[in-house]
């Protein structure tokens, strides 16, 4: 089997977040339309030893796509950072796993900048521990928080606070909710002022490239490539 530049950065986004679905390999490897292709992929990449499928029943027909021990290999041959492995994905946190893999994928449609996932960050002591870190070539830093349940206040103005000993030029919080968004929206108007934090609705993100709302205004973050 040989193995091509979309399948390396298949494998490579597998061990990066943990997991794959199914439906993360058709809509952002694959063209429209393309779906029977991705589908036999997928297969020949499980029969050639470097993908197992997993099933779980939050995401019915949707297979789980982790590496196996030899797809591994491969990726850490090639690899620009290491990423620790848990041997089984946590059933309380894979539906919000899932979102954040969709939105690293999302965003890279617009970004060239380079993710770090969260284990990786983990790992630095950072003050804050966001959900992934796109890191530029200038060195610029967006972080970003998928929210896809509800915050308590106080908990929500803790973590601000801890952003301000961070060197991120942008927070971009993204609600996977109308409720979400009108809540964080109230939090971000009435929080701590003066630090770089926007909010964005994923359902909007997702169709095409919206600006992003702020304290102080809406702004367009996704018209560049680089920052």
């Amino acid at each position: 089997m040989v193995i091509q530049k979309r399948d390396q950065e298949i494998l490579r986004v597998c061990y990066e977040q943990q997991f794959l679905t199914t439906e993360h390999v058709i809509q952002y490897f694959f063209k429209v339309g393309q779906w029977r292709r991705a589908y036999e992929r997928i297969s020949e990449l499980k029969s050639g030893g470097f993908l197992r499928a997993e099933k779980n029943v939050l995401f019915d027909q949707l297979q789980i796509l982790r590496l196996t021990s030899y797809g591994q290999r491969l990726v850490l041959s090639s690899a620009p950072i290491e990423v620790p492995q848990v041997r089984r994905l946590d059933p309380r946190t894979l539906v919000h796993d899932t979102i954040v893999t969709s939105v690293r994928l999302r965003l890279s449609d617009f970004w060239d900048g380079s993710w770090i996932p969260e284990r990786v960050i983990k790992q630095d002591e950072y003050p804050q521990i966001p959900d992934g870190l796109f890191v530029f070539q200038s060195g610029k830093k967006v972080a970003v928080e998928v929210e896809n349940s509800p915050k308590d206040r106080a908990r929500f103005f803790q973590n601000m606070e801890r952003w301000r000993k961070t060197d991120v030029k942008l927070v971009l919080f993204i609600a996977t909710t109308p409720a979400l968004v009108a809540r964080i929206e109230g939090y971000l108007k009435e929080g701590p002022q003066g630090l770089p934090l926007a909010l964005v609705f994923w359902d909007e993100l997702k169709k095409r490239a919206v600006k992003v709302w702020t304290p102080s205004g809406s702004v367009d973050v996704f018209n560049r490539k680089e920052y």
